[in-house]
């Protein structure tokens, strides 16, 4: 199932783009979980990253559709934005917050059909590549090519994503081991949790992830080193 979020003020198109959804979705064999929200500010409230579509309104009162794809992002690098617009001009701008595709209004179900089946490849090419992580505020979606380590100190959390943010959370260092598994991610020592396809060096007890320096502990070197090793040996590469 694919969850679906649609954005937009007015219900003229909200109800268009939902019945268009229930017609690909026959076509297709498709099944949507379909949200339509009337307004930006109620779509944004206790946001968390459960869609894999959004359908974004550019022009809404209070705030408007690229300031709410702006404030998406800095939770869901992954969900897969469209735009939704009068001018077509306005849309270029979706590049800026790594927008698939925008649709102009009025709505042609031809023109819906091929942007709907670009969005459906990009989220099944996408399912195995993110991963919801614990975060302040809820849930974090992640590319796993972009978490580059999670530094946990207790149940404190402090995930490194590339390329130069950082985001806060509590869990502990097993539950984000086993969440982490399937990604190949290692554990340098008690309180660090390490992408591989981010390391760039491993000397004698120290590992550079990224630009950062960690240490890794004497016991836990050996299998370390081993374990990437492997990794290497596989081809590497996120999973």
């Amino acid at each position: 199932m694919i969850r679906i979020a649609i954005v937009e003020d007015e219900k003229k198109y909200s109800d268009i783009l939902s019945r268009y959804l229930k017609d690909f979705g026959e076509e297709e064999g498709e099944i949507f979980d379909v949200s339509v929200f009337s307004d930006a500010v109620a779509f944004l409230t206790d946001y968390s990253p459960e869609y894999d579509i959004v359908f974004m309104d550019i022009m809404m009162p209070g705030i408007d559709g690229m300031r709410a794809a702006a404030k998406v992002r800095e939770r869901d690098t992954e969900t897969v934005l469209i735009f939704v617009t009068n001018m077509a001009q306005f849309a270029v701008k979706g590049y800026e917050v790594n927008a698939l595709d925008f649709i102009v209004k009025p709505v042609s179900y031809y023109d819906f059909r091929i942007k709907m089946r670009r969005a459906v490849f990009a989220v099944r090419s996408r399912d195995d590549r993110s991963v919801v992580v614990p975060a302040e505020g809820g849930g974090l979606r992640v590319a796993v090519r972009d978490l580059m380590y999670i530094e946990v100190t207790g149940h404190r959390c402090i995930y490194h994503i590339a390329p130069h943010s950082v985001a806060e959370g509590r869990n502990t260092i097993k539950n984000l081991s086993g969440l982490l598994a399937p990604y190949n991610f290692l554990r340098c020592n008690s309180c660090y949790l390490v992408n591989p396809a981010w390391i760039r060096y491993i000397g004698g007890y120290i590992v550079r992830v990224g630009e950062d320096e960690l240490q890794i502990s004497h016991p836990r070197r050996k299998e370390f080193v081993s374990r990437f090793n492997e990794w290497v040996a596989r081809g590497g590469g996120v999973k």
